[in-house]
């Protein structure tokens, strides 16, 4: 009975998933920056000096060099592909995301649309 048990307890653990948004922790440089005119828009390379980053902490906290993602404090992942940015102030902002291996792509509102890619650090 105490194997059975284990077996069960050994098998439920090994497929527990992963928290969403947990491959998200860590510091990301920026290599891309969606540029759109008021045409469809292209990803152009950047050549930042310095470069931009963001670093998104296990405890939710955002810090970043960026006009747009330095103006936030905390972040929280609400959906596969979507994270409630918030400010020290209480500004609540969405933005869109999609993260495969090293790669993240983050979507937020600007006029013409803005967006940036990063490579993990």
């Amino acid at each position: 009975m105490t194997r059975l048990l284990l077996c069960v307890l050994l098998f439920f653990t090994a497929c527990a998933k992963e928290e969403v948004g947990s491959g998200l922790h860590g510091t990301w440089e920026r290599n891309e920056q969606f540029i759109n005119p008021g045409n469809a828009g292209t990803w152009t390379a950047v050549n930042d000096d310095p470069r931009v980053w963001v670093r998104f902490s296990p405890d939710g906290g955002i810090s970043s060099n960026h006009s747009y993602y330095g103006r936030f404090s905390a972040y929280r992942i609400t959906a596969p592909d979507s994270i409630l940015l918030t400010s020290a102030e209480g500004k609540k902002e969405h933005i869109r995301f999609a993260q495969f291996n090293n790669q993240l792509t983050l979507r937020y509102t600007c006029r013409e649309g803005c967006g940036d890619n990063f490579l993990r650090k």
